[in-house]
């Protein structure tokens, strides 16, 4: 029942500021709007506020404005005979008041305390240059080219492709300084938390699994994988995720002994699970400092946030429609519902966070140019906008029909999805 409700909720307040962009631009323009619904179906509850009747359905998966035919008020117009320009922005308005909502979202999240990574070397990898050139274990970046470093996100972001001259560092309080041959930051062998040795800790094992069968026991701490060294939870994951039904050799310690255990990790959702539950044995509040952003850095941060979770976004649909992500990744209302839950119970800025990215999801998919969504009618908009005419009522009416199919289709799927995660 509260998954249920965070998921009527969660869908409620997407749609909510969806529909509202439509009906205050064209309330703006005067056009006329019979009816502004959240939900589809049966009628709840109705209320009509100054001609339009605003109503709650009992279907909470969408929602929707009916534009009026016929006009009531001298100084309304119908959608119909509004101008090319003004039936566009109307509705461009429903995607673009979803990014500004999830930009909104961001700037509270980013008015708030932050958390960063300090830079804090905790492995050096054997033979490579940073060890060549006596960085150690423990040292703190403070300097990467003159430029002032704070953290792991920020080294990550700024010189990601960026060629390094010249580093400083903090040793036990004293400044030291390298010169760097024009190495990228992935070619030196640093790396930082929640990178380490020995770090990965096994917190349970599952009865009747292959990391049960195979003698791994809670408290061992994974080291190897492959003879590859297991330097975080993620990494380990990866290559369990990756290896399904492929024999695999972990090597683990237990109370100072090592051991070796050869495993086959089982198939399930199509990755590889062996049955053991892992942490990370290091203490984040070494390596991670709570912080505030100026007045002055709030707005471009959460420029930059925003950018950074569009471009995920459409870099997921782009391989979804390439085949690079399989259809299997689709996620229907049941995922979105167990998500709302997840994201309500996790507290108030995990739900802030599903929240901007379900509004930048919904934008981007309502800008697609499929006949029934938004980007169907400007792509009908722009056809007009070259050709100097409206396409025909018939015309757009079968594209409609062929796009309602189409969405039909990709809905089933989510939905088939759903039920075989269940």
């Amino acid at each position: 029942m509260l998954t249920l409700i965070t998921f009527i909720l969660t869908i409620s307040i997407i749609v909510l500021v969806h529909e509202f962009g439509h009906y205050c631009v064209a309330r703006f323009f005067n056009i006329e709007v019979d009816n502004f619904s959240i939900g589809f179906g049966k009628v709840l509850l109705k209320k009509k506020i100054k001609g339009t009747e605003f109503c709650l359905r009992a279907i909470p998966l969408g929602g929707f404005v009916a534009f009026s035919q016929a006009i009531k008020e001298k100084s309304n117009i119908a959608f119909e005979d509004a101008k090319l320009f003004q039936r566009s922005l109307v509705i461009l308005a429903g995607p673009l008041i979803n990014f500004i909502f999830a930009f909104l979202l961001i700037v509270v999240i980013v008015s708030g305390t932050q958390q960063r990574i300090i830079p804090t070397l905790t492995h050096i990898e054997d033979n490579s240059f940073a060890e060549s050139i006596g960085m150690k274990e423990g040292d703190v970046l403070t300097y990467i080219n003159g430029d002032p470093v704070l953290s792991v996100t920020e080294i990550q972001r700024a010189y990601k492709e960026e060629l390094i001259q010249s580093i400083q560092l903090n040793r036990e309080g004293k400044n030291l300084s390298f010169l760097i041959p024009d190495k990228s930051i992935d070619d030196m062998g640093l790396y930082f938390f929640p990178n380490k040795q020995n770090s990965v800790l096994v917190k349970a094992v599952l009865e009747d699994m292959p990391a049960k069968l195979a003698n791994i026991n809670p408290g061992s701490i994974i080291s190897f994988i492959n003879e590859k060294e297991v330097l975080s939870v993620e990494g380990a994951v990866d290559i369990i995720k990756n290896s399904p039904n492929k024999e695999i050799v972990i090597t683990s310690l237990l109370n100072g002994k090592t051991q070796t255990h050869t495993i086959t990790p089982i198939i399930q959702d199509k990755k590889g699970i062996v049955g053991m539950e892992l942490k990370s044995n290091m203490d984040y509040k070494d390596y991670i400092k709570s912080f505030k952003y100026n007045t002055l850095e709030i707005i471009p941060q959460s420029f930059y946030k925003i950018i950074l979770v569009t471009n995920t976004i459409i870099d997921a649909l782009w391989k979804i429609v390439t085949g690079k992500i399989s259809l299997d990744n689709l996620a229907g209302p049941i995922s979105i519902a167990n998500y709302s839950y997840d994201s309500v119970n996790a507290g108030l800025i995990s739900f802030l966070s599903f929240l901007i990215i379900l509004n930048i999801n919904v934008g981007l998919i309502n800008l697609l140019p499929i006949p029934t969504l938004d980007g169907g009618h400007l792509l009908f908009y722009c056809i007009e906008f070259f050709t100097g005419k409206r396409v025909e009522g018939k015309k757009m009416l079968i594209s409609q029909q062929l796009g309602v199919i189409f969405l039909l289709l990709i809905f089933l799927i989510a939905v088939y999805n759903d039920i075989l995660k269940l």
